[in-house]
Protein backbone atom coordinates (compact mmCIF):
# COMPACT_ATOMS: atom_id res chain seq x y z
CA UNK A 1 0.00 0.00 0.00
CA UNK A 2 1.01 3.43 -0.89
CA UNK A 3 1.58 5.42 1.90
CA UNK A 4 -1.39 8.54 2.00
CA UNK A 5 -0.10 11.40 0.03
CA UNK A 6 -0.56 14.57 1.72
CA UNK A 7 -3.75 16.78 -0.03
CA UNK A 8 -3.27 18.82 -2.70
CA UNK A 9 -2.90 22.31 -2.27
CA UNK A 10 -3.84 24.84 -5.03
CA UNK A 11 -3.98 28.55 -5.41
CA UNK A 12 -7.97 29.64 -5.70
CA UNK A 13 -10.90 27.57 -4.60
CA UNK A 14 -13.53 28.04 -8.06
CA UNK A 15 -16.68 29.00 -7.67
CA UNK A 16 -18.71 26.94 -9.15
CA UNK A 17 -22.15 26.62 -7.62
CA UNK A 18 -24.86 28.61 -9.15
CA UNK A 19 -27.62 29.08 -7.18
CA UNK A 20 -31.06 29.51 -9.54
CA UNK A 21 -33.20 31.43 -6.36
CA UNK A 22 -33.82 33.71 -8.61
CA UNK A 23 -36.85 31.78 -10.27
CA UNK A 24 -34.22 31.80 -13.40
CA UNK A 25 -32.55 28.87 -14.96
CA UNK A 26 -29.08 28.58 -15.63
CA UNK A 27 -29.40 30.12 -19.17
CA UNK A 28 -31.25 32.93 -17.85
CA UNK A 29 -35.36 32.04 -18.73
CA UNK A 30 -38.12 32.20 -16.45
CA UNK A 31 -38.34 28.93 -14.63
CA UNK A 32 -42.21 27.31 -14.78
CA UNK A 33 -44.48 26.76 -11.62
CA UNK A 34 -43.40 22.92 -12.30
CA UNK A 35 -39.90 23.31 -11.98
CA UNK A 36 -39.54 26.41 -8.93
CA UNK A 37 -39.00 23.18 -7.04
CA UNK A 38 -35.76 22.84 -8.44
CA UNK A 39 -34.79 26.32 -8.21
CA UNK A 40 -33.24 25.79 -5.05
CA UNK A 41 -31.17 23.08 -6.18
CA UNK A 42 -27.28 24.45 -6.92
CA UNK A 43 -26.25 24.21 -10.83
CA UNK A 44 -22.50 22.35 -11.03
CA UNK A 45 -21.26 23.25 -14.50
CA UNK A 46 -18.15 21.38 -16.17
CA UNK A 47 -16.40 22.17 -19.39
CA UNK A 48 -15.32 19.71 -21.88
CA UNK A 49 -12.43 19.72 -24.26
CA UNK A 50 -13.73 17.75 -27.43
CA UNK A 51 -11.81 15.25 -29.96
CA UNK A 52 -14.34 14.82 -32.86
CA UNK A 53 -11.77 16.14 -35.39
CA UNK A 54 -8.56 15.54 -36.55
CA UNK A 55 -5.96 17.99 -36.78
CA UNK A 56 -6.51 17.60 -40.94
CA UNK A 57 -10.15 18.25 -40.19
CA UNK A 58 -10.96 14.59 -40.81
CA UNK A 59 -14.21 13.42 -38.53
CA UNK A 60 -12.67 11.01 -35.59
CA UNK A 61 -15.52 9.08 -34.94
CA UNK A 62 -14.28 7.73 -31.82
CA UNK A 63 -13.79 11.58 -30.31
CA UNK A 64 -17.31 11.91 -31.48
CA UNK A 65 -18.50 8.71 -29.42
CA UNK A 66 -16.69 10.31 -26.40
CA UNK A 67 -18.44 13.34 -26.70
CA UNK A 68 -22.23 11.50 -27.07
CA UNK A 69 -21.08 9.46 -24.15
CA UNK A 70 -19.56 12.20 -21.87
CA UNK A 71 -23.81 14.13 -22.28
CA UNK A 72 -25.20 10.40 -21.61
CA UNK A 73 -23.29 10.54 -18.32
CA UNK A 74 -24.64 14.19 -17.09
CA UNK A 75 -27.85 12.98 -17.88
CA UNK A 76 -27.51 9.98 -16.02
CA UNK A 77 -25.85 11.77 -13.38
CA UNK A 78 -28.89 13.74 -12.96
CA UNK A 79 -31.42 11.01 -13.32
CA UNK A 80 -30.17 9.54 -10.48
CA UNK A 81 -30.38 12.20 -7.69
CA UNK A 82 -26.79 11.29 -7.60
CA UNK A 83 -24.67 12.03 -4.57
CA UNK A 84 -21.10 11.32 -3.04
CA UNK A 85 -21.93 7.48 -2.43
CA UNK A 86 -22.78 4.39 -5.06
CA UNK A 87 -26.69 4.77 -4.23
CA UNK A 88 -28.49 8.45 -3.52
CA UNK A 89 -28.20 9.80 -0.30
CA UNK A 90 -29.44 12.43 2.17
CA UNK A 91 -25.81 12.92 3.57
CA UNK A 92 -24.99 14.90 0.70
CA UNK A 93 -26.53 18.17 -0.81
CA UNK A 94 -28.41 17.32 -4.42
CA UNK A 95 -27.19 19.27 -7.60
CA UNK A 96 -27.29 19.57 -11.21
CA UNK A 97 -24.48 18.69 -13.01
CA UNK A 98 -24.47 20.36 -16.48
CA UNK A 99 -22.43 20.98 -19.72
CA UNK A 100 -23.34 24.09 -21.00
CA UNK A 101 -22.71 24.71 -24.66
CA UNK A 102 -20.39 27.51 -24.92
CA UNK A 103 -18.17 25.24 -22.17
CA UNK A 104 -17.34 22.62 -24.82
CA UNK A 105 -14.55 23.46 -27.04
CA UNK A 106 -13.17 21.47 -30.47
CA UNK A 107 -9.29 20.95 -29.91
CA UNK A 108 -9.08 18.55 -33.34
CA UNK A 109 -6.16 17.38 -31.31
CA UNK A 110 -4.22 20.48 -31.57
CA UNK A 111 -2.56 22.17 -28.49
CA UNK A 112 -1.62 26.00 -28.88
CA UNK A 113 -3.48 29.80 -27.93
CA UNK A 114 -6.58 28.72 -29.00
CA UNK A 115 -6.57 25.74 -26.44
CA UNK A 116 -5.37 28.72 -23.36
CA UNK A 117 -8.00 31.21 -24.94
CA UNK A 118 -10.39 28.77 -24.76
CA UNK A 119 -9.21 27.23 -21.24
CA UNK A 120 -9.67 31.13 -19.64
CA UNK A 121 -13.01 31.41 -20.92
CA UNK A 122 -14.12 27.84 -19.65
CA UNK A 123 -12.62 29.26 -16.42
CA UNK A 124 -14.47 31.82 -15.90
CA UNK A 125 -17.47 30.46 -16.74
CA UNK A 126 -17.28 28.79 -12.95
CA UNK A 127 -16.59 25.14 -14.02
CA UNK A 128 -16.15 22.53 -11.37
CA UNK A 129 -13.81 20.38 -13.42
CA UNK A 130 -13.19 20.39 -17.23
CA UNK A 131 -13.36 16.99 -19.46
CA UNK A 132 -12.19 15.68 -22.11
CA UNK A 133 -8.64 16.47 -23.50
CA UNK A 134 -7.92 13.54 -25.21
CA UNK A 135 -4.61 14.01 -26.74
CA UNK A 136 -1.29 14.05 -24.60
CA UNK A 137 -0.09 17.28 -26.26
CA UNK A 138 -3.56 18.93 -25.35
CA UNK A 139 -4.16 17.66 -22.07
CA UNK A 140 -0.64 18.43 -21.35
CA UNK A 141 -1.54 22.29 -22.02
CA UNK A 142 -4.81 22.03 -20.12
CA UNK A 143 -3.42 20.59 -17.07
CA UNK A 144 -0.31 22.64 -17.07
CA UNK A 145 0.52 24.49 -13.62
CA UNK A 146 0.65 27.42 -14.89
CA UNK A 147 -2.45 27.38 -17.10
CA UNK A 148 -5.95 28.74 -16.25
CA UNK A 149 -7.25 26.14 -14.89
CA UNK A 150 -5.12 25.00 -12.45
CA UNK A 151 -4.20 28.64 -11.66
CA UNK A 152 -7.99 28.68 -10.77
CA UNK A 153 -7.57 25.15 -8.86
CA UNK A 154 -10.16 23.26 -11.43
CA UNK A 155 -9.06 19.50 -12.47
CA UNK A 156 -8.77 18.06 -15.76
CA UNK A 157 -10.33 14.56 -15.71
CA UNK A 158 -9.02 13.30 -18.88
CA UNK A 159 -10.24 9.62 -20.59
CA UNK A 160 -8.21 8.98 -23.55
CA UNK A 161 -4.41 10.59 -22.93
CA UNK A 162 -2.37 7.41 -21.96
CA UNK A 163 1.02 9.57 -22.51
CA UNK A 164 3.63 8.67 -19.80
CA UNK A 165 4.62 12.01 -20.38
CA UNK A 166 1.54 12.97 -17.92
CA UNK A 167 2.30 10.17 -15.19
CA UNK A 168 3.73 12.02 -12.31
CA UNK A 169 1.08 14.24 -10.06
CA UNK A 170 3.92 16.48 -9.35
CA UNK A 171 4.20 17.69 -12.59
CA UNK A 172 -0.05 17.82 -13.32
CA UNK A 173 -0.99 18.74 -10.13
CA UNK A 174 -4.39 18.80 -11.42
CA UNK A 175 -4.96 15.97 -13.64
CA UNK A 176 -6.97 12.81 -13.45
CA UNK A 177 -7.56 9.88 -16.16
CA UNK A 178 -9.98 7.32 -16.42
CA UNK A 179 -7.69 5.77 -18.99
CA UNK A 180 -4.42 3.89 -18.53
CA UNK A 181 -1.10 4.86 -18.93
CA UNK A 182 1.35 3.66 -21.53
CA UNK A 183 3.93 3.23 -18.81
CA UNK A 184 2.40 0.13 -17.78
CA UNK A 185 0.05 -0.71 -21.38
CA UNK A 186 2.96 -0.44 -23.62
CA UNK A 187 5.95 -1.81 -21.44
CA UNK A 188 4.10 -4.83 -20.77
CA UNK A 189 2.55 -5.19 -24.69
CA UNK A 190 6.01 -4.01 -26.31
CA UNK A 191 7.93 -6.77 -23.96
CA UNK A 192 5.61 -9.60 -24.24
CA UNK A 193 5.76 -9.03 -28.50
CA UNK A 194 9.19 -8.75 -28.79
CA UNK A 195 10.17 -11.97 -26.61
CA UNK A 196 8.10 -14.06 -28.85
CA UNK A 197 9.12 -12.30 -32.23
CA UNK A 198 12.70 -12.81 -31.03
CA UNK A 199 14.25 -10.43 -33.93
CA UNK A 200 17.72 -9.12 -32.88
CA UNK A 201 16.81 -6.02 -34.30
CA UNK A 202 14.79 -3.11 -34.65
CA UNK A 203 13.64 -0.15 -36.52
CA UNK A 204 12.34 2.72 -34.76
CA UNK A 205 10.25 5.52 -35.84
CA UNK A 206 8.13 8.42 -33.82
CA UNK A 207 6.44 11.53 -34.00
CA UNK A 208 7.97 14.43 -32.37
CA UNK A 209 5.29 15.42 -29.47
CA UNK A 210 4.78 14.73 -26.46
CA UNK A 211 3.26 11.47 -27.50
CA UNK A 212 5.80 9.94 -29.69
CA UNK A 213 8.64 11.29 -27.84
CA UNK A 214 7.03 8.99 -24.38
CA UNK A 215 6.30 6.44 -26.33
CA UNK A 216 10.07 6.15 -27.71
CA UNK A 217 11.46 5.97 -24.68
CA UNK A 218 9.61 3.20 -23.24
CA UNK A 219 10.34 1.09 -26.94
CA UNK A 220 14.36 2.18 -26.33
CA UNK A 221 14.09 1.13 -22.71
CA UNK A 222 12.35 -2.13 -23.92
CA UNK A 223 14.88 -2.99 -26.60
CA UNK A 224 17.55 -2.25 -24.18
CA UNK A 225 16.60 -4.65 -21.93
CA UNK A 226 16.29 -7.40 -24.47
CA UNK A 227 19.44 -6.58 -25.64
CA UNK A 228 17.93 -5.66 -28.86
CA UNK A 229 19.93 -3.71 -31.71
CA UNK A 230 18.89 -0.42 -33.38
CA UNK A 231 21.41 -0.32 -36.44
CA UNK A 232 22.94 2.78 -37.92
CA UNK A 233 20.69 5.16 -39.58
CA UNK A 234 17.52 2.83 -38.35
CA UNK A 235 16.16 5.40 -36.03
CA UNK A 236 14.00 8.13 -37.74
CA UNK A 237 11.66 11.06 -36.20
CA UNK A 238 9.73 12.95 -37.81
CA UNK A 239 7.49 16.43 -37.08
CA UNK A 240 3.56 15.40 -36.57
CA UNK A 241 2.67 19.13 -36.92
CA UNK A 242 4.36 22.12 -36.87
CA UNK A 243 5.54 24.52 -34.94
CA UNK A 244 2.30 26.89 -35.86
CA UNK A 245 -0.07 23.64 -35.73
CA UNK A 246 0.09 22.95 -39.42
CA UNK A 247 0.11 18.73 -39.69
CA UNK A 248 2.60 17.43 -40.86
CA UNK A 249 2.18 13.59 -40.29
CA UNK A 250 -1.13 14.46 -38.72
CA UNK A 251 -1.42 15.42 -42.59
CA UNK A 252 -0.57 13.16 -44.62
CA UNK A 253 -3.97 12.65 -46.32
CA UNK A 254 -4.00 14.02 -49.75
CA UNK A 255 -0.74 16.02 -49.33
CA UNK A 256 1.70 14.49 -51.14
CA UNK A 257 4.91 16.79 -49.97
CA UNK A 258 3.90 15.75 -46.07
CA UNK A 259 3.95 12.28 -46.95
CA UNK A 260 7.01 12.45 -48.75
CA UNK A 261 8.81 14.20 -45.71
CA UNK A 262 7.78 11.46 -43.43
CA UNK A 263 8.04 8.48 -46.24
CA UNK A 264 11.35 9.50 -47.05
CA UNK A 265 12.64 8.78 -42.88
CA UNK A 266 10.64 5.80 -42.19
CA UNK A 267 11.77 4.16 -46.01
CA UNK A 268 15.36 4.89 -44.76
CA UNK A 269 15.04 3.47 -41.57
CA UNK A 270 13.41 0.22 -42.79
CA UNK A 271 16.63 -0.52 -45.49
CA UNK A 272 19.01 0.26 -42.74
CA UNK A 273 17.62 -2.16 -40.32
CA UNK A 274 17.09 -4.37 -42.99
CA UNK A 275 20.52 -3.92 -44.51
CA UNK A 276 22.34 -4.81 -41.45
CA UNK A 277 20.02 -7.60 -39.63
CA UNK A 278 21.05 -10.07 -37.04
CA UNK A 279 21.47 -13.64 -37.82
CA UNK A 280 18.16 -15.17 -35.66
CA UNK A 281 18.28 -16.41 -32.44
CA UNK A 282 18.29 -20.00 -31.48
CA UNK A 283 15.45 -19.03 -28.72
CA UNK A 284 11.57 -19.31 -29.53
CA UNK A 285 8.54 -18.80 -28.59
CA UNK A 286 6.52 -21.77 -26.75
CA UNK A 287 3.62 -22.50 -29.21
CA UNK A 288 2.61 -25.43 -30.79
CA UNK A 289 0.79 -23.86 -33.64
CA UNK A 290 2.35 -22.28 -36.52
CA UNK A 291 2.08 -18.93 -38.96
CA UNK A 292 1.39 -19.36 -42.43
CA UNK A 293 5.22 -19.02 -44.12
CA UNK A 294 3.82 -15.91 -46.17
CA UNK A 295 2.75 -13.72 -43.41
CA UNK A 296 5.01 -11.33 -42.41
CA UNK A 297 4.41 -13.17 -38.79
CA UNK A 298 6.98 -16.16 -39.36
CA UNK A 299 6.36 -19.11 -37.17
CA UNK A 300 8.67 -18.80 -34.39
CA UNK A 301 9.73 -22.37 -35.06
CA UNK A 302 10.79 -22.39 -38.53
CA UNK A 303 12.97 -18.57 -38.45
CA UNK A 304 14.37 -18.09 -41.92
CA UNK A 305 18.10 -17.65 -42.64
CA UNK A 306 18.55 -13.93 -41.29
CA UNK A 307 16.22 -12.61 -38.63
CA UNK A 308 14.47 -9.44 -40.27
CA UNK A 309 14.08 -6.40 -38.29
CA UNK A 310 11.05 -5.58 -36.17
CA UNK A 311 9.81 -1.91 -36.42
CA UNK A 312 8.72 0.01 -33.72
CA UNK A 313 6.39 3.03 -34.45
CA UNK A 314 5.47 5.74 -31.38
CA UNK A 315 3.39 8.08 -33.07
CA UNK A 316 0.06 10.16 -33.22
CA UNK A 317 -2.91 8.12 -34.97
CA UNK A 318 -2.76 10.49 -37.90
CA UNK A 319 0.92 9.84 -38.50
CA UNK A 320 1.29 6.15 -37.88
CA UNK A 321 -1.16 5.94 -40.70
CA UNK A 322 1.10 8.05 -42.69
CA UNK A 323 4.03 5.17 -42.19
CA UNK A 324 1.70 2.60 -42.79
CA UNK A 325 0.68 3.70 -45.79
CA UNK A 326 4.65 4.73 -46.99
CA UNK A 327 5.43 0.79 -46.32
CA UNK A 328 2.48 0.08 -48.65
CA UNK A 329 3.17 2.07 -51.02
CA UNK A 330 7.00 1.15 -51.22
CA UNK A 331 6.47 -2.84 -50.81
CA UNK A 332 8.80 -2.74 -47.50
CA UNK A 333 6.78 -5.01 -45.30
CA UNK A 334 8.40 -7.93 -46.95
CA UNK A 335 11.60 -6.51 -45.61
CA UNK A 336 10.10 -6.55 -41.84
CA UNK A 337 9.47 -9.24 -39.40
CA UNK A 338 6.17 -7.62 -38.26
CA UNK A 339 5.08 -3.80 -37.05
CA UNK A 340 4.72 -2.98 -33.32
CA UNK A 341 2.74 0.40 -32.88
CA UNK A 342 1.39 2.30 -30.14
CA UNK A 343 -1.99 3.68 -31.91
CA UNK A 344 -5.14 2.01 -33.23
CA UNK A 345 -5.54 3.19 -36.87
CA UNK A 346 -9.10 4.98 -38.30
CA UNK A 347 -8.12 5.59 -41.29
CA UNK A 348 -10.80 6.46 -44.14
CA UNK A 349 -11.47 5.22 -47.53
CA UNK A 350 -12.48 8.48 -48.71
CA UNK A 351 -8.93 9.02 -50.09
CA UNK A 352 -8.78 5.73 -51.86
CA UNK A 353 -5.19 5.82 -52.73
CA UNK A 354 -4.01 6.36 -49.34
CA UNK A 355 -6.73 4.38 -47.74
CA UNK A 356 -5.31 0.90 -49.72
CA UNK A 357 -1.37 2.21 -49.19
CA UNK A 358 -2.49 1.99 -45.41
CA UNK A 359 -3.95 -1.26 -45.42
CA UNK A 360 -1.58 -2.51 -47.10
CA UNK A 361 0.90 -1.62 -44.87
CA UNK A 362 -0.83 -2.73 -41.83
CA UNK A 363 -1.51 -6.45 -43.08
CA UNK A 364 -0.77 -8.33 -39.71
CA UNK A 365 1.09 -5.11 -37.88
CA UNK A 366 0.04 -5.30 -33.96
CA UNK A 367 -0.86 -2.76 -31.38
CA UNK A 368 -3.41 -2.55 -27.88
CA UNK A 369 -6.23 -1.06 -26.84
CA UNK A 370 -8.16 -0.62 -23.87
CA UNK A 371 -10.46 -3.60 -23.45
CA UNK A 372 -12.79 -3.23 -21.17
CA UNK A 373 -14.30 -6.53 -19.54
CA UNK A 374 -17.54 -7.27 -21.87
CA UNK A 375 -19.52 -9.43 -19.80
CA UNK A 376 -19.72 -6.80 -16.87
CA UNK A 377 -23.64 -5.52 -16.11
CA UNK A 378 -22.02 -2.03 -16.37
CA UNK A 379 -20.39 -2.19 -19.36
CA UNK A 380 -23.66 -4.69 -21.11
CA UNK A 381 -26.13 -1.97 -19.85
CA UNK A 382 -24.06 1.20 -21.30
CA UNK A 383 -23.83 -0.44 -24.89
CA UNK A 384 -26.98 -1.33 -25.22
CA UNK A 385 -28.40 2.20 -24.55
CA UNK A 386 -25.28 3.95 -26.51
CA UNK A 387 -26.25 1.57 -29.70
CA UNK A 388 -30.29 2.51 -29.25
CA UNK A 389 -28.97 5.78 -28.31
CA UNK A 390 -26.68 6.46 -31.89
CA UNK A 391 -27.25 3.17 -33.85
CA UNK A 392 -24.07 2.35 -33.66
CA UNK A 393 -21.95 0.38 -31.10
CA UNK A 394 -19.83 2.90 -28.81
CA UNK A 395 -15.79 3.55 -29.56
CA UNK A 396 -13.83 1.59 -26.58
CA UNK A 397 -12.98 4.98 -25.51
CA UNK A 398 -16.39 6.40 -25.10
CA UNK A 399 -16.97 4.02 -21.88
CA UNK A 400 -13.88 6.19 -20.19
CA UNK A 401 -15.09 9.20 -20.87
CA UNK A 402 -18.39 8.17 -19.49
CA UNK A 403 -17.02 6.96 -16.50
CA UNK A 404 -14.75 10.58 -16.02
CA UNK A 405 -18.42 11.93 -15.37
CA UNK A 406 -19.01 9.67 -12.66
CA UNK A 407 -16.25 10.30 -11.51
CA UNK A 408 -16.21 14.25 -11.10
CA UNK A 409 -19.55 13.59 -9.82
CA UNK A 410 -18.84 11.38 -6.90
CA UNK A 411 -15.72 13.98 -6.05
CA UNK A 412 -17.96 17.12 -6.53
CA UNK A 413 -20.48 15.61 -4.32
CA UNK A 414 -18.18 15.03 -1.77
CA UNK A 415 -16.86 18.14 -2.30
CA UNK A 416 -20.51 19.37 -1.28
CA UNK A 417 -20.05 18.02 2.05
CA UNK A 418 -17.75 20.94 3.47
CA UNK A 419 -16.44 24.14 2.10
CA UNK A 420 -12.89 23.74 4.00
CA UNK A 421 -10.05 22.93 1.14
CA UNK A 422 -9.61 19.73 2.90
CA UNK A 423 -12.76 18.95 1.19
CA UNK A 424 -12.14 20.43 -2.22
CA UNK A 425 -12.98 18.53 -5.86
CA UNK A 426 -9.54 17.96 -6.54
CA UNK A 427 -8.64 15.84 -3.24
CA UNK A 428 -11.97 14.24 -3.62
CA UNK A 429 -10.85 12.84 -7.02
CA UNK A 430 -7.80 11.53 -4.97
CA UNK A 431 -9.99 9.42 -3.09
CA UNK A 432 -11.79 8.17 -5.89
CA UNK A 433 -13.60 4.67 -5.74
CA UNK A 434 -15.84 4.36 -8.81
CA UNK A 435 -16.41 0.49 -10.63
CA UNK A 436 -18.34 1.79 -13.75
CA UNK A 437 -18.34 0.81 -17.59
CA UNK A 438 -14.69 0.11 -18.14
CA UNK A 439 -13.94 -1.48 -14.45
CA UNK A 440 -12.70 0.58 -11.33
CA UNK A 441 -11.35 3.98 -11.68
CA UNK A 442 -9.26 4.42 -7.92
CA UNK A 443 -5.68 6.11 -7.53
CA UNK A 444 -4.54 3.90 -5.34
CA UNK A 445 -0.94 5.50 -5.74
CA UNK A 446 -2.15 9.12 -5.10
CA UNK A 447 1.78 10.54 -6.52
CA UNK A 448 0.64 9.23 -10.28
CA UNK A 449 -2.56 10.68 -12.79
CA UNK A 450 -3.85 7.20 -13.91
CA UNK A 451 -5.83 4.43 -12.13
CA UNK A 452 -4.11 1.22 -10.44
CA UNK A 453 -5.50 -0.97 -13.08
CA UNK A 454 -6.94 -0.81 -16.71
CA UNK A 455 -7.96 -3.52 -18.82
CA UNK A 456 -5.76 -3.87 -21.68
CA UNK A 457 -5.42 -6.27 -24.74
CA UNK A 458 -3.09 -6.38 -27.74
CA UNK A 459 -4.94 -6.98 -31.28
CA UNK A 460 -3.04 -7.75 -34.45
CA UNK A 461 -4.79 -6.50 -38.26
CA UNK A 462 -5.89 -9.41 -40.32
CA UNK A 463 -3.49 -9.75 -42.72
CA UNK A 464 -5.46 -11.15 -46.18
CA UNK A 465 -8.94 -10.43 -47.40
CA UNK A 466 -11.25 -7.27 -48.37
CA UNK A 467 -10.59 -4.39 -45.47
CA UNK A 468 -14.25 -3.63 -43.32
CA UNK A 469 -15.57 -0.27 -42.86
CA UNK A 470 -17.44 1.94 -40.78
CA UNK A 471 -20.90 2.98 -42.14
CA UNK A 472 -18.49 6.30 -41.96
CA UNK A 473 -16.09 4.75 -44.24
CA UNK A 474 -13.17 4.36 -41.74
CA UNK A 475 -11.39 1.36 -41.02
CA UNK A 476 -13.28 -1.22 -38.84
CA UNK A 477 -12.15 -2.34 -35.47
CA UNK A 478 -13.40 -5.68 -36.99
CA UNK A 479 -10.23 -5.94 -38.92
CA UNK A 480 -8.18 -6.55 -35.55
CA UNK A 481 -7.93 -9.93 -33.84
CA UNK A 482 -7.19 -9.95 -29.58
CA UNK A 483 -3.87 -11.96 -29.61
CA UNK A 484 -3.24 -11.22 -25.78
CA UNK A 485 -4.93 -9.65 -22.63
CA UNK A 486 -3.40 -8.18 -19.55
CA UNK A 487 -6.48 -9.54 -16.96
CA UNK A 488 -9.38 -11.04 -15.98
CA UNK A 489 -12.30 -9.26 -14.58
CA UNK A 490 -11.16 -9.78 -10.87
CA UNK A 491 -8.07 -8.25 -11.51
CA UNK A 492 -9.50 -5.54 -13.56
CA UNK A 493 -12.13 -4.88 -10.34
CA UNK A 494 -8.76 -4.33 -8.38
CA UNK A 495 -9.00 -7.61 -6.56
CA UNK A 496 -6.17 -10.56 -6.60
CA UNK A 497 -6.42 -12.60 -3.16
CA UNK A 498 -7.35 -9.64 -1.28
CA UNK A 499 -4.85 -7.32 -2.65
CA UNK A 500 -4.68 -4.54 -4.99
CA UNK A 501 -3.14 -5.18 -8.56
CA UNK A 502 -0.85 -2.52 -8.95
CA UNK A 503 1.05 -4.21 -12.09
CA UNK A 504 0.34 -5.16 -14.85
CA UNK A 505 0.94 -8.45 -16.53
CA UNK A 506 -0.06 -9.57 -20.26
CA UNK A 507 -1.66 -12.97 -20.68
CA UNK A 508 -0.32 -13.89 -24.70
CA UNK A 509 -1.69 -17.24 -24.78
CA UNK A 510 -3.03 -16.11 -28.19
CA UNK A 511 0.01 -13.35 -29.05
CA UNK A 512 2.69 -16.89 -28.40
CA UNK A 513 0.44 -18.63 -30.67
CA UNK A 514 0.23 -16.29 -33.51
CA UNK A 515 3.79 -15.30 -33.32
Amino acid sequence: MVPRAPTVPFPTLPIFLLWASSGLSSSGHTLSSSNKAQASIPTVRIGYVSSTRYPNGQAAPWGIDMLTATKMAVDDVNAASFSSSSSPSSSSPPFRLVLPEDCIFEASGTAGEALEHAMQRIAGNGVAAVLGGDWTRVAAQMADKRGSLWSSGIPVVSAGATSQSLDRREDYPGLFRTCYSDTDAQSSFSMAALECIKSKSAAVVGSLDPFGYSGLEIFNNTLASLGMNVPEGAYAEFESSTSSGEPRGDGCTGNSTNFAYVCTKVANAVRAAASRSCPSSTLSCTSSSSSSSTSPLMSPHTPPPSSPPVLLVSATGPSTQCVLACLGQRNLTRKLRTILATEVIHVSNKSEAFFNDTVEGSRGYITYIAKPYSEAEAYVNFVGRFRNHTGHDPDVWALYAYDAVFVTAKAIAKSLVSKDEANSVVNALLDSHHYGTAGLTEYHNRSLTFPASRRVAAVRMKQTGIPETDADGALSALNYQTVGITMEENINRGIVNGTTKTKMQFFVRGLADLL
